[in-house]
């Protein structure tokens, strides 16, 4: 098993994807319809993980009118290329 299946393996399967949709994507702008299709993942649990992500800064969010859409936040946070 290498390093790539570990990390895998300590990771919720729908977090992961939604974290590798952010990390492929590094300058797209999503809201959270376009999450949960892209990863996949039912619209509820997109929208716990999402706030479960933020809250660690690993995302930020662009308000633009009522609209919140996510983005990969490029700080210290964000070590690695790939998940």
């Amino acid at each position: 098993m290498d390093s790539l299946d570990s990390i895998k393996a300590l990771i919720d399967p729908k977090t992961y994807k939604i974290l590798k949709l952010f990390l492929d994507n590094k300058d797209e702008l999503f809201n959270l319809n376009i999450i949960s299709s892209k990863a996949r993942v039912p619209i509820a649990s997109t929208f716990r993980i999402v706030n479960k992500i933020l809250r660690l800064n690993f995302i930020s969010i662009v308000k633009i009118g009522k609209t919140k859409l996510y983005k990969l936040n490029k700080n210290s946070t964000i070590k690695g290329d790939k998940i």
